[in-house]
């Protein structure tokens, strides 16, 4: 399972099976805990405002950090279920915050979720490996993902590809927006421990960029979306034209995709529309493909009291796009 708040290397790792439904919490208030606990012991009155600055900034990246994490958590939940998870992080989250802030001075700080405020898109996951074919319409390869009818804004695109079992022969996934449009053929090169998978990413407006990548333990991480591979290594630097030089509303069309085996997480703006995919239950399968939904744009309230400086406000934070 799988804009991105900063950090989109490290958040690819843990896509599918890597993305752990445990310490989502733990990791993102380790770092953030460490930053404020380092921001908070000036002691000169006049750094008090400088804290509140950077309270709010460093909070409203945390909140976006900790959002995309509940998102990619699970794969069988219902929007109330997604909102009370937001909701009991955020606590979680507050509450160290502010045990971090008490321990360097008269400062009470407060964070809360308002996900019955916050805007919702939604997830197109496959938790498991299998080949990259429609579910809505057994065997069939050619299919669209997103289609051109009901083309949304994309926030994410990760493909956590098991190089061993795609195949020689090429699978595309196209991403376009009506005017230009990305087209990404992915085949494996060479068989055993001389396997390598080959990625050709075409884009309409300038020339075509290959790369070979010697997976790792078998793996290859695509990030579609910005253009970076997860390799043990790849020729040049590992980039390549993604689904964001675009803009705009996208559909993605995948052509061949019994020949790509691997899992994959989608997030778009918008609703849902009915298609060739089913809602993510424990009755389909975890190899096919299905969808759940995913907090767009969160909803936060932050409170800062200090002995010379207070400040609060509502914040609605885009999950998948850049930090502030």
């Amino acid at each position: 399972m799988v804009s991105l708040p900063s950090g989109r290397r490290g958040q690819l790792l843990i896509i599918g099976s890597i993305l752990l439904a445990v310490a989502i919490v733990g990791l993102s208030v380790v770092a953030n805990s460490v930053l404020f606990t380092e921001s908070v012991a000036r002691s000169v009155s006049n750094a008090q405002l400088s804290d509140v600055d950077e309270f709010s900034v460093e909070t409203q990246d945390g909140i976006r950090e900790l959002t995309h994490r509940v998102n990619h958590a699970e794969r069988n939940r219902t929007t109330a279920e997604l909102k009370a998870d937001l909701r009991r992080n955020a606590r979680n989250y507050s509450r160290l915050l502010a045990e971090s802030y008490a321990t360097s001075g008269p400062v009470a700080v407060n964070v809360s979720a308002g996900p019955d405020d916050s805007e919702f898109g939604h997830r197109i996951v496959q938790a498991a490996d299998g080949n990259l074919t429609d579910d809505g319409s057994p065997g069939a390869e050619d299919w669209d993902l997103v289609a051109t009818t009901d083309r949304q804004t994309l926030g994410w695109f990760a493909l956590n590809v098991e190089v061993f079992e795609t195949a020689t022969d090429r699978g595309r996934i196209v991403v376009g927006n009506g005017s230009a449009d990305v087209d990404l053929r992915i085949n494996r090169t060479g068989s055993g421990g001389a396997a390598n998978l080959t990625l050709e990413a075409d884009p309409s407006w300038s020339a075509p960029t290959t790369l070979e990548c010697n997976p790792s333990k078998g793996r290859v991480l695509l990030d579609l979306a910005a253009g970076e591979a997860v390799a043990r290594e790849c020729t040049g630097d590992g980039t390549f034209p993604g689904a964001d030089r675009l803009g705009g509303d996208v559909s993605i069309e995948i052509e061949n995709g019994d020949r790509i085996q691997g899992q994959y997480d989608v997030v778009v703006a918008g609703d849902p529309s009915p298609g060739g995919y089913t809602d993510c239950s424990a009755a389909v399968a975890p190899d096919q493909p299905c969808r759940t939904p995913a907090v767009w744009t969160a909803n936060a309230s932050l409170s800062f009291v200090g002995s010379r400086a207070a400040f609060g406000n509502d914040y609605d934070l885009e999950v998948y796009g850049e930090s502030s």
